[in-house]
């Protein structure tokens, strides 16, 4: 083989051409004895063709490659496959996470999730609330991430066809958010003081919704994509419930139950990413949530994405009123007992979908691998992460078959490439 042609039919079209929820990944290879021709109607097509033009290239003897003639017509079956990972348990540094984004493009995942920040640390350095990292990181110059270092990974991600969507996680996992802004969180009370422990976001404070304006502002405009995760998962009501100006709102406003606390706080959140995301970046986005957001009942608006992490029971019922959905809940890396064939069968997709990974619907926007780093930190990171991963990656793209042991050798084979 002499010569690689590459011909992409369309121009870019999103802004600034970042990698997009939209973009289009197909691809057709062809390899003869003249040459390897790529053709994609998009740029992110074409970087799909050469990853898998570069792994049909094989050793042999004395040191020579060989690569068989071959056709192929690809395209993905999902538009959202990605990788979760968490840099506030262990900070996770700009390097690692660069070859963590290399390792995704071998593997065609095309978002990289960031959670950024929880109740451990709060390694962003923001502009605006310095004081969160300086106070809430680690250690304040060592363990956070600048918005120069942000761009650099947004810009390696966008190299490889990557989007990243960070995650500020809220109203709970905020503890970290307390030590350089005490106001924001909700002060405990015991029987009749308070307790000296602090709860999630104070969520009738008018106070919290400016500060999380102001914060929000600002990361839509560090990062790139049209989409933020909030999160919203495990909110520890107790505390809410024994706080005297909590009460007092319940109590006006009619509330009988703190759960309906949460609701209020979802509903002023949510809507408002939405319209900031849509002036910032001139594309219409808005939120991603974990399904306890969903499942509360709180009326989240109809672009909001629900992300289940706990098994697929929400699924239809999601679907059913309109949103669209991510799963994960098979996929979590921290769990050392189950290996990649597990992460391939993955029973706990939504019924019927998986022994054939079929979209039930086009609501259904693909998955993501989670790795959250409570027991792990950057020196296993990658091998935490790899080879399981990979099944995740294959099974979001599309799969040629219906169980793991024919595509084991393949997971093997992707393996040792990896390694190379």
């Amino acid at each position: 083989m002499q010569s690689v042609s590459v011909e992409i039919t369309q121009e870019c079209k999103h802004v600034e051409s970042y990698p997009h929820i939209e973009m289009d990944e197909s691809y057709e290879l062809e390899v003869s004895s003249s040459g390897a021709f790529i053709h994609a109607n998009e740029t992110w097509g074409a970087m799909r063709g050469m990853e898998t033009l570069s792994q049909l290239v094989y050793p042999v003897h004395h040191r020579q490659l060989r690569i068989n003639l071959t056709r192929i017509a690809d395209n993905p079956l999902f538009p959202h496959r990605g990788i979760l990972l968490d840099t506030a348990r262990h900070f996770i540094s700009k390097e690692t996470i660069i070859q963590l984004l290399e390792s995704m493009a071998m593997n065609k995942m095309n978002v990289f999730h960031w959670h950024i920040v929880d109740e451990q640390s709060f390694p962003y350095q923001s502009a605006v609330f310095p004081a969160l990292s300086d106070r809430g990181a680690y250690d304040p110059v060592t363990k956070i991430y600048t918005a120069s270092d942000i761009r650099e990974i947004i810009h390696e991600a966008r190299l490889r066809g990557i989007r990243v969507i960070p995650e500020f996680d809220t109203p709970g996992h905020t503890r970290s958010w307390g030590l350089g802004h005490p106001e924001l969180l909700t002060p405990c009370y015991g029987e009749i003081e308070k307790d000296g422990f602090y709860g999630p976001l104070n969520p009738v404070a008018d106070s919290t919704f400016s500060f999380l304006e102001k914060l929000f502002t600002e990361v839509m405009q560090v990062f790139k994509d049209e989409r933020i995760h909030i999160g919203g998962d495990e909110v520890p009501l107790r505390c809410w419930a024994s706080n005297p100006s909590i009460q007092n709102f319940t109590i006006k406003g009619n509330i009988t139950k703190i759960k309906s606390v949460y609701h209020h706080f979802e509903e002023r959140y949510a809507p408002y990413l939405r319209i900031y995301i849509a002036c910032i970046l001139s594309v219409g986005g808005g939120a991603i949530v974990w399904e306890e957001a969903f499942s509360s009942g709180a009326k989240l608006h109809e672009d909001t994405i629900i992300q289940l992490w706990k098994g697929s029971s929400l699924f239809g019922t999601a679907i059913a009123k309109g949103y669209r959905v991510l799963t994960s809940s098979c996929w979590y890396l921290d769990h050392m007992e189950l290996d990649f064939a597990s992460f391939y069968r993955c029973r706990e997709l939504p019924y019927g979908a998986f022994l054939t990974m079929q979209r039930l619907s086009d609501q259904w926007l693909g998955g993501e691998a989670a790795m959250w780093t409570e027991h792990v930190d950057e020196e296993g990171l990658l091998s935490r992460i790899w080879p399981r991963a990979s099944a995740t990656a294959e099974r979001l793209w599309r799969p040629v078959n219906q169980t793991f042991y024919p595509a084991g050798p393949r997971m093997e084979e992707q393996r040792c490439r990896m390694l190379r």
